[in-house]
């Protein structure tokens, strides 16, 4: 199986989370964290002057945007994807293509969350684009192709069909709206198994993939499950600020919210969070 990823123009699927109420540590937070019934304070969480834990921020309602990893927003910088978190354990993935930090200036959280699907499906329509003149280029590179044998004239007439086929598939392959997922948070400790090493946040999207089958000239296009998982090891960092807003998150994993000027930090949990499944 190989997983077409679409990254910026071509929607990097990849292989997602904003804030909570204080106290929500004290709501029995299930592995996937859906137990809550639904979390509030967002605007506490982004204007917080106390650190945000990993399961505080995924916890509640908001907007995250994904970045290559280690890339801090900047005006030019592209945004991969953006996950909206409903605040009862569910996210949402949308791949965006052609997006970057200084299209949101102007732009309302509301106004974003509005026009998701439009983005999303502008990534979509530009992976299929892009795919499409892949095969084209491969289909006349093949046509040129002159073989001195038999059978190499026999595996050119296969490859062509095939190329053709898997074009035909891609050009008929339907948008799918992005739905909503649970998603869950696990934490891996260190040797003394007292300390977070690392905590983790994943949650299974469908995209498109290709599958080959015995013949290298038989492809099929289907959409498949994909789990996207993003890591955490370290605090957040400082917040960087864009035209007239600031934003934090988690540095090495690319994952982003807008927060407020003095905003303090986003850390891990520790391992005896109630509800994040451990190691």
């Amino acid at each position: 199986e190989i997983s077409l990823g679409l990254v910026g123009s071509e929607m990097c699927i990849r292989d997602s989370i904003t804030k909570v109420a204080a106290g929500f540590a004290a709501c029995a937070l299930a592995v996937s964290l859906s137990a809550c019934g639904g979390a509030s304070g967002a605007d506490e969480i982004h204007n917080s002057k106390e650190p945000v834990s990993v399961s505080q921020a995924f916890g509640a309602k908001g907007l995250w945007f994904v970045t290559d990893e280690e890339e801090a927003p900047g005006k030019d910088q592209q945004i991969e994807a953006i996950l909206s978190f409903d605040g009862d354990g569910n996210v949402t993935h949308y791949d965006v293509a052609d997006l970057d930090f200084g299209d949101l200036k102007d732009l309302s959280d509301e106004e974003i969350f509005n026009r998701l699907n439009e983005w999303d499906r502008k990534g979509f329509n530009e992976w299929v684009k892009n795919r499409l003149h892949e095969l084209d280029v491969q289909i006349e590179d093949n046509e040129a192709w002159d073989p001195a044998n038999p059978v190499q004239a026999e595996n050119k007439s296969a490859r062509i069909a095939g190329l053709k086929e898997t074009r035909g598939q891609i050009e008929a392959l339907e948008y799918q709206e992005p739905k909503a997922v649970p998603f869950k948070l696990s934490i891996e400790t260190d040797d003394s198994g007292n300390n977070t090493a690392e905590e983790t946040l994943s949650y299974t999207i469908q995209v498109p993939v290709y599958y080959e089958f015995d013949s290298p000239y038989d492809e099929n296009i289907l959409w498949a499950d994909e789990e996207q998982v993003y890591t955490f090891t370290s605090m957040g960092t400082d917040s960087p600020m864009v035209y007239e807003k600031y934003y934090n998150g988690y540095y090495e994993a690319g994952l982003w919210t807008q927060v407020g000027e003095d905003f303090s930090v986003f850390t891990l949990d520790t391992p005896d969070t109630e509800g994040i499944e451990i190691d």
